[in-house]
Formats: structure tokens, sequence, C-alpha cells
């Protein structure tokens, strides 16, 4: 069965579809190839184009994103440098979760003594109520609150400082504040 088979797909009484040259194809698909052109590399070179821009634009908020962190850091340095202003972050919870050398030097505590308490706490009791307050403005509002206080050392003293607190916010919401600690003269 199979030998007949075989023969009936090389009879010649079925003949080979004629082979395409150069020439035929050129003269039959020409105005398609034109078409296809016409459509297809408007859109190809219109995607390159939006491709290039939507990188550009990346290229530029990356780099205004990245000045914009790099400010409070330059700050923060700059703080340091001068060396009488210490200053603290807390959560907002009112947890001290970092401070600098300058404000562990006035109160005379180390970091791991300082590290996780309320910063209220280390005030003075009558000025407790008001940093309270303030905080709770500084929240509400998101704009910074600046407020006379004092603050106790480890060996009783109060310190008269001024205390400026300023929100630090998250993507979505606040993630605490820093506390900049400044001694006013007496």
């Amino acid at each position: 069965m199979l030998a007949g088979m075989t023969a009936f797909l090389r009879s010649p009484r079925y003949p080979r579809p004629p082979v395409l040259t150069g020439l035929t194809l050129a003269r039959e698909e020409r105005g398609a190839a034109i078409v296809e052109r016409a459509l297809v590399l408007p859109l190809l070179l219109a995607l390159l184009m939006g491709m290039l821009v939507y990188g550009q634009y990346f290229l530029l908020a990356h780099s205004v994103q990245q000045a914009a962190n790099d400010a409070p850091q330059a700050l923060l340095t700059a703080l340091e440098a001068q060396g009488e202003i210490g200053h603290a972050r807390i959560s907002v919870r009112e947890a001290v979760e970092a401070a600098n050398d300058a404000l562990l030097e006035m109160l005379g505590v180390d970091v791991a003594a300082f590290r996780r308490v309320s910063f209220s706490a280390l005030l003075a009791i009558g000025y407790r109520a008001g940093f309270a307050d303030g905080l709770e403005e500084l929240f509400r509002s998101g704009k910074p609150v600046r407020l006379a206080s004092q603050i106790v050392t480890r060996d009783g003293d109060a310190i008269d400082v001024t205390l400026t607190i300023a929100e630090v916010r998250g993507p979505f919401a606040s993630d605490g504040a820093v506390v900049l600690v400044t001694q006013r003269p007496a």
C-alpha cells in the first residue's frame, strides 16, 4: 500500500509549482513591501523615540531624587562639624532612635543608656506637657515647632535649651521627628 502512495505523489499528472525567481517576487510582492514599510517604519521609530525620552525622564527624576536625599545628610554633617548643636531622632512614640555626640555630652550619658528612652523623660517635669503638645501639633500640621525647655543631665542639673522639632516623613506616613537641642545663655 505504501508503494502505491509514493507512486501517486511522484506521478507526472501533478506537476510541482514553478520556482519563483527574484524577478517574479519583485513583481508580485513589491506593492505589499512598500505598504508594510510605510506602516511599520513610523511605528518602530515612534516606539524607539518613546523609549529614549522615557529613559531620559527617569534619569532626570533619579538625579533630582538623589540631590534631595543628599541635602539632609549634608545638613547633619554640618551640624556635627559645628559641634554645639545636639540632635536626636525620635520615633512617633517619642522613643529616641539615634543621637549625636554633642547631645550625649550635654547630658553626660553614653549611647547605650540613651537609646529607646522617651525623649520627654529627659526634660524637666514642668516642660514635658509642652513638649508632648508641640509634638502633637507637629504631626497634625507638619510645620516645625520651636520650644523653650529645660533638659536634665545625668547629674540632675537642668540646662536651659531651645528645642526645634521637625517631622521625618516616610512614603506613606510620618516616621518620627528630629529634635535639635541648643543651649540658651543663662
